[in-house]
């Protein structure tokens, strides 16, 4: 999961590594927009932000990471929503 914001972790460089290395079949790659390297909502992704920003995780990151145990990891474990 990569972060749209993030200024710490180049996005399009390490995507397409992750993307040259990663077996398809079994490696979803996806990015939560608005992110930044913490999955909090930002305006710029800049580390000087962090003190302004509401500390809770994105719900689109949280979906991210449901989806990923729901449908992977734990298919036979119903997940609330």
């Amino acid at each position: 999961v990569f972060a749209g914001r993030d200024v710490q972790v180049d996005l399009e460089q390490h995507r397409s590594a992750l993307e040259a290395a990663a077996d398809p079949e079994r490696v979803e790659i996806a990015t939560v927009e608005g992110a930044n390297h913490l999955f909090l909502r930002a305006e710029t992704g800049s580390v000087t932000e962090y003190g302004t920003l509401e500390p809770t995780l994105m719900p689109e990151a949280l979906d991210v990471i449901v989806d990923w145990l729901a449908d992977g990891v734990l298919p036979a474990a119903p997940v609330p929503r």
